[in-house]
């Protein structure tokens, strides 16, 4: 009966199974075994197959042999023979035959381990998880390694020309490698170095621009003017009683600022200078008490108003320092400029002198400040108190300037006359 179906079906629908027909999976050549005799899924005088190249079992002609047309032992897709075709073991891509064992059990041609050309397949090496292309490059690395292994050896001796040129050769191309991979190694640890540093270095600040100097306040010119009598105008204000008390405290608050108690001066002068601000003494001794404690900005305000109502120069000094301490060295050399052209004591000129040339120093102008401060300078044979300040701030600009052998003299001749003069004789050694 199923001789019957074979031309009718393959005379209609070509390659096709009938519905009711097997696949043969009974008669698959994974078992190692042959068909059994009798099995409706073996057909005698079918050209029948011993498994096709994918391992399914033999099929009749494929899907359904037709009569008359000779099967193959698997196609280059490892599927069913076609008409007319010769067939081969095993595929182009080394996948026919799977599996697929002759009686004896060995291997087709077209099994893993021999590529379809009939050569070795590329070594392989570690766990079959890693996949083959994982597998064939560690099995390179262990070639490439097996290469190298005499000279890693302690009685190696390298062969000689002479001896055995192959070997040599093979030897100098072995060191020539490894060199080069010395090298390469060499040169990724350097740049990975390099990166590490890149990336840990702390980037570059910019250089802080130079701050710009203020301009000096637009000041009118000094015009001496008569000041009234300080105790009769507190009492003209004040009254008699109030006035005189006033005139008491003025006194003490210039006694503590004279003994180095400003805090105690300046709550003295503030209470009277917020009573009288149009006293010039009183005013004045406000803004010195708030110098004297670093308050340099309401100390200048204040101060600008005693230059302004008295029209004297007398503390330019003062305020000029109480500028430099804040930055406005514009307002520094301008009112240097006004106290040198009005000629007043010798004692305040250099008092002058030593703030202008300290706001040279703080610009970096120390030549600058050396010079100013150095103009028209003679040691006196008994020297007062504001000539040896005025030696100490030159001497200490020596200093800075490197000018060690006439700081170093001149701090002796300051130690000479005042042995304890801060700290000249320390200095001098």
């Amino acid at each position: 009966m199923a001789e019957q179906r074979g031309p009718a079906r393959g005379s209609k629908r070509g390659d096709r199974n009938h519905p009711g027909q097997s696949r043969g999976k009974g008669a698959s050549s994974r078992s190692g075994r042959n068909p059994k005799a009798g099995d409706a899924r073996s057909r005698d005088g079918d050209g029948h197959r011993d498994g096709d190249s994918l391992g399914r079992g033999g099929r009749d002609g494929g899907r359904g042999g037709r009569e008359g047309r000779p099967s193959r032992d698997g196609d280059s897709r490892g599927r069913g023979g076609r008409d007319g075709r010769p067939s081969r073991d095993g595929d182009s891509r080394g996948r026919g035959g799977r599996d697929d064992r002759s009686g004896d059990g060995e291997r087709r041609s077209g099994a893993r381990g021999l590529r379809g050309d009939g050569r070795d397949a590329p070594p392989e090496a570690g766990p079959r998880s890693w996949g083959g292309l994982a597998r064939r490059g560690a099995a390179r690395i262990h070639e490439d390694q097996s290469q190298f292994e005499p000279e890693l050896e302690a009685d190696y001796v390298p062969p000689t020309a002479e001896e055995d040129p192959v070997a040599f050769a093979k030897h100098q191309a072995r060191e020539a490698k490894r060199a080069a991979g010395d090298a390469t190694r060499e040169r990724l640890r350097t740049e990975a170095q390099k990166a590490i540093a890149r990336s840990g270095a702390k980037p570059a600040k910019p250089k802080p621009k130079p701050k710009k100097i203020p301009e000096a306040l637009d000041r009118r010119t000094l015009v001496p003017r008569p000041l009234p009598d300080p105790k009769r105008q507190l009492k003209d204000l004040l009254g008699d009683s109030a006035g005189g008390r006033a005139w008491r405290d003025l006194n003490q608050a210039a006694e503590h600022l004279e003994e180095g108690r400003s805090g105690q001066s300046r709550v003295i002068a503030e209470r009277l200078y917020r009573r009288t601000p149009e006293v010039v003494e009183v005013a004045e001794m406000f803004g010195l008490s708030l110098y004297a404690q670093g308050r340099w900005r309401q100390a200048i305000e204040v101060l600008e108003d005693v230059r302004e109502a008295s029209g004297l120069p007398d503390q330019n000094p003062v305020l000029a320092d109480a500028h430099r301490a804040v930055g406005n060295f514009a307002d520094v050399e301008r009112l240097w400029i006004e106290l040198r052209e009005a000629s007043p004591s010798n004692e305040l000129m250099n008092e002058g002198r030593i703030v202008a040339a300290g706001a040279l120093a703080d610009q970096g102008r120390l030549q600058d400040a050396v010079r100013t401060l150095g103009k028209g300078w003679k040691r006196p044979k008994r020297p007062f108190d504001h000539h040896l300040r005025r030696a100490y701030a030159l001497a200490d600009l020596y200093e800075r300037a490197g000018e060690r052998p006439q700081a170093k003299e001149l701090f002796g001749w300051i130690a000479h006359h005042e042995p304890r003069y801060l700290d000249a004789k320390q200095r001098a050694r």
